[in-house]
């Protein structure tokens, strides 16, 4: 249940992430007079925050994978899988395939 909580927080992320970086991007094309400009912005902001949100819970995805998939029953819970992994592998295994997440997710 847990887990499920942090996933739940991407979107939170996310919009923490694009409202922080809105501002003081957007001020860069404040003068502009291209609504191309604007919207490249924004559309650059949004990708970055998604991608920062997808990061930062990226862990959980795997964990959560890995205990769907555990039939020997080798982990206890999430906490436990991810130091398992980090323990085996180290923090790496831990973003394991986060490259092809990461293109489904800004595209």
């Amino acid at each position: 249940v847990a887990s499920g909580l942090l996933l739940v927080s991407n979107p939170s992320i996310h919009f923490v992430v694009y409202d922080r970086l809105r501002g003081p991007l957007m001020k860069m094309v404040e003068g502009s007079k291209s609504p191309f400009a604007v919207g490249f912005v924004g559309f650059i902001v949004g990708a970055i925050a998604k991608a920062v949100a997808t990061v930062v819970t990226y862990p959980i995805q795997t964990a959560q994978a890995k205990l769907r998939n555990d039939k020997e029953k080798k982990y206890k819970g999430t906490a436990d899988c991810l130091s398992q992994l980090y323990q085996k592998e180290g923090a790496i295994a831990w973003f394991r395939g986060m490259e092809a997440k990461l293109w489904q997710t800004v595209r």
